[in-house]
């Protein structure tokens, strides 16, 4: 049988969804996937989100925390001193969908560091981090700069970007382009050379990784932002309500 395309598990490296009906599970549980990221149980290392207090990375540190608290993956944050405090804006939200006390566990998941950007504070070793979600401002300079000072301070760690313009190639770095609401939207454009464990959790976790090609700019945004401006240019020239 053909297709145009090969189904979101094919593309992440998981097999066929004919495979799943024929065995009768998934091709593999989150439990494993969390080994093979973070290391095993009672030895879990740490997820570290730079730039933990923007848009992107507060709503980020929530969707992992949620799903990673039960397996005891510290959610590591960093972010310089003046940085709002994006995290602390999320609690609410958390707790509609949570309840009080799963919120709480959840964000009592999450330690936050402030470092000036050229060095690491001793704190964040203790953690161990093995996946390091970049969220920093898009300024090629100071992303590369920050990639070396992560695999400088801790060597093997993964990196990837959630950078909305920039190719891999250019980055030195695979990228996990999160589409917006960051919080609650599941589909993520995913640029690797091949499906990578991190990949494969992300769909354990429930989430939807599309594998994209490596360009300049992503089609989640180019869709955004090209039906904003259609909306806004039909209503200047309409006065019909933009929505």
């Amino acid at each position: 049988m053909k297709s145009m395309r090969q189904s979101t598990l094919e593309t992440v490296g998981l097999g066929s969804v004919l495979e799943v009906f024929q065995n009768g599970r998934m091709p593999v549980g989150i439990g494993e996937l969390v080994d093979k990221v973070f290391g095993p149980a009672g030895n879990r290392g740490s997820l570290l989100i730079s730039g933990g207090n923007g848009i992107v990375g507060s709503g980020k540190a929530m969707q992992f925390g949620s799903r990673l608290a039960s397996f005891d993956v510290p959610i590591v944050t960093l972010d310089l001193p003046d940085a709002p405090d994006g995290i602390g804006k999320q609690y609410g939200g958390l707790k509609r969908s949570f309840g009080a006390e799963a919120s709480t566990d959840i964000m009592s998941n999450i330690i936050r560091f402030n470092y000036g950007g050229g060095s690491l504070p001793e704190g964040v070793s203790r953690y161990n981090p093995k996946f390091v979600l970049e969220a920093i401002p898009e300024i090629l300079p100071l992303k590369r700069s920050h990639y070396d000072l992560m695999r400088e301070s801790f060597p093997g760690v993964e990196i990837r970007s959630v950078t909305s313009g920039f190719p891999a190639r250019e980055l030195g770095v695979g990228v996990l382009h999160p589409s917006f609401p960051h919080e609650i939207n599941k589909i993520w454009e995913v640029v690797e050379d091949t499906p990578s464990d991190i990949t494969k959790l992300l769909h354990a976790m429930g989430l939807i990784p599309v594998t994209v090609g490596d360009h300049w700019s992503f089609i989640l945004d180019v869709l955004f932002c090209g039906i904003t401006l259609a909306a806004t240019r039909y209503h200047e020239a309409t006065n019909m309500p933009y929505w």
